[in-house]
């Protein structure tokens, strides 16, 4: 039985790059029988993925016409996954429904130009015995991950308004800051080591936000102009500032139609607990 969760990560109109799944046909079974409620919700009225491959055996369906040589080895993410292990994961997993969302290079346009800096590069100050970012570079990148925070949080208020019968579980990303990007480190390679796992935590949090934006848009209006999540984010009770909105619509993080991760799902593996 897929969940709610599992479906909305399945359709090509939202921000799947290459989204294979394994027997086609038993999704929409599984939606229409399984999940009624959601079937009029997500209105799958056209096929997620028109091309079907036999690769080992398996059938596979994707909405692209080219198929990896090699396939991975399934295997399940660990209890605590590190960001790398979340922005790097090939296989879907329905606890992490928002891996499709995050893009394979996300830090473009003036929103998240603070970010796009190679780690190498990265300006680190060595201040009586401790390296960090200099203090304005750590107070953008604190003020970014708050609005994230902050506009997440609204949006999904904002879906569970507008849905009340449908129940979604996952595991929400770690903040970025809690990897130490905002914090001082004994040595200069400690301070790039987790402005790394920091800068990986920022692609990850970007794909659950963007998530989040898509879910919106289910069942409400999705072809609306401006879009529902932005009408929600516009009200006068938002705590978004104008500006900041302006940027977000300019971003790739609402561009659902920018290249993301590829990511692989074989039916009948399950990674609920």
């Amino acid at each position: 039985m897929f969940s709610l969760t599992s479906i909305l990560a399945c359709i090509d109109t939202v921000r799947t790059h290459a989204f294979l799944t394994h027997s086609l046909q038993l999704l929409y079974s599984s939606c229409q029988v399984s999940c009624p409620y959601a079937r009029v919700e997500l209105q799958l009225t056209k096929p997620i993925a028109p091309f079907t491959f036999l690769f080992n055996e398996q059938f596979y369906t994707s909405n692209r016409s080219d198929f990896p040589s090699t396939l991975p080895f399934w295997s399940s993410l660990p209890d605590n996954p590190s960001p790398q292990q979340l922005k790097d994961r090939l296989w879907y997993s329905s606890q992490y429904p928002y891996l499709p969302f995050i893009l394979k290079s996300p830090f473009h346009g003036d929103l998240l130009r603070r970010l796009s800096i190679p780690v190498d590069r990265i300006e680190v100050v060595f201040d009586t015995h401790d390296w960090h970012l200099p203090r304005q570079v750590a107070k953008d990148w604190k003020a970014l991950e708050n609005v994230l925070v902050l506009a997440t949080t609204n949006l999904f208020s904002f879906f569970r308004q507008n849905h009340p019968k449908t129940y979604l579980t996952f595991a929400s990303p770690e903040l970025p800051s809690s990897y130490g990007y905002f914090t001082t480190h004994k040595s200069e390679a400690t301070a790039r080591s987790a402005l790394s796992v920091s800068l990986d935590a920022f692609a990850v949090y970007l794909g659950y936000f963007s998530f989040i934006i898509a879910i919106c848009q289910f069942g409400i209006d999705p072809q609306s102009s401006p879009p529902s999540w932005h009408k929600c984010l516009a009200r006068g009770d938002s705590p978004v500032h104008p500006e900041w909105l302006r940027l977000l619509l300019d971003s790739p993080i609402v561009d659902f139609g920018s290249e993301f991760v590829w990511l692989l799902m074989l039916q009948g593996v399950s990674e609920a607990k």
